[in-house]
């Protein structure tokens, strides 16, 4: 299940409600959580506030400003513990 538009836009600054806008932001979340559920190499909680949110929420800012290969680069640590199973909710407790 998505993250809410309401949220997305929350996180992104948008103030404004426009259909356009909200469908793109809409568009824009899920595609950042396909990109981050196949670098993980598997489903991702992305409704539970945490790491896996986070970076969601993360990769939506940089997507928005158009910066997908920057993201790749800032994050490059981040997406290599997600991949090894480092980074996640449901391991923090081992």
């Amino acid at each position: 299940m998505a993250i809410s538009i309401e949220i997305i836009k929350r996180e992104l600054n948008v103030t404004w409600d426009d259909s356009l806008n909200n469908q793109r932001l809409t568009d824009l979340e899920q595609r950042a959580e396909k990109i981050l559920n196949d670098k993980a190499g598997r489903e991702l909680d992305f409704n539970t506030p945490g790491t896996e949110q986070q970076l969601l929420f993360d990769l939506c800012k940089y997507l928005n400003s158009d910066a997908y290969s920057q993201f790749l680069i800032d994050y490059s640590e981040e997406l290599t513990a997600l991949r090894l199973g480092g980074v996640g909710d449901e391991e923090e407790g081992t």
